[in-house]
């Protein structure tokens, strides 16, 4: 599929996620939620390959990194960035996971010695520097309070163990892992580690009677978990996690997008500033990079 289509379907779906989990709050508790949620995506993926007689085997050696790959992109980064909602506003908590494109630049040069054009590093800059725009009246009433500490450091983490993921994936491309059985098996640990979570916290599996909160899951799970997983190590892959990794700002401008069309958001011009910010960043990150 065309890297463009990848990513604008990346793009899209994962910023409606956000709205999909807003309509499941209240409903369990958010490892139920994401527990629930990683476990159909795995069950069907699992099924694709018995339907498509995919080969689900792989070297023990493998197996280390494909389970490092459903802790860190499929589990627990969802943990640590819900938790993180409990304490500061989901806007902050969007410019702090927009750092996940500084953190892949980082890796990628760490760990593949990979060095960053001007363009990738200067857009990422600016389009964060966006973001921060969109979310300026969170932003610069954030006080410095055990909660607010608490929640920058919960949101951080994920952040980290999502970028992690990211170097995780570009590993086991290089090392000729197919992308979907990867994902099927890096799932099917993300399923076991929430389940280990829940029974160590000793919470109740919860089945809500809501038909909003099934519609939702089911969304999170087909399109949000399976779909925009697999453009996303499909990006990954064809034009690297750096650039893949700028889909993390674009998509709260999405969420915001769908906040002004389903819940009457008014828009400023701080707003349109940061909106220019956000696409302008995007246009140098990806210049002469992007493949075709």
């Amino acid at each position: 599929m065309n890297n463009v289509i990848l990513y604008i379907l990346t793009v899209l779906i994962w910023g409606t996620t956000w709205f999909a989990i807003k309509l499941q709050s209240g409903h369990a508790p958010a490892e139920i939620s994401i527990l629930y949620r990683i476990f159909l995506a795995a069950l069907c993926l699992l099924v694709w390959c018995k339907i498509k007689g995919i080969s689900l085997r792989f070297k023990i050696k493998d197996h280390v990194f494909l389970c490092l790959l459903g802790l860190s992109m499929f589990s627990v980064h969802l943990l640590f960035v819900y938790k993180a909602t409990h304490h500061i506003v989901s806007g902050v908590i969007a410019v702090v996971f927009s750092g996940v494109s500084f953190l892949s630049i980082l890796n990628n040069f760490i760990f593949f010695r990979t060095k960053p054009n001007l363009n990738i590093t200067l857009g990422v800059f600016i389009g964060i520097t966006g973001l921060c725009l969109f979310f300026w009246y969170e932003v610069t009433h954030v006080t410095m309070e055990n909660n607010t500490i608490k929640g920058f450091t919960l949101a951080g983490i994920g952040t980290l163990i999502f970028s992690t993921g990211s170097i995780i994936s570009k590993r086991n491309h290089n090392h000729g892992l197919e992308i979907i059985p990867s994902m099927t098996i890096g799932m099917v640990y993300g399923t076991l580690a929430m389940i280990i979570y829940t029974f160590v916290q000793s919470n109740h599996f919860v089945f809500p009677n809501s038909i909003v909160y099934w519609a939702s899951l089911l969304y999170l799970v087909i399109p949000g978990s399976i779909v925009a997983f697999l453009c996303y190590l499909k990006l990954i892959k064809t034009i690297g996690p750096e650039l893949a990794s700028y889909t993390t700002v674009l998509f709260p401008v999405v969420a915001l997008i769908v906040s002004w069309a389903l819940e009457g958001y008014e828009w400023s011009i701080t707003d349109l500033l940061g909106l220019s910010f956000v696409f302008l960043g995007n246009i140098l990150v990806m210049t002469k990079n992007l493949k075709y």
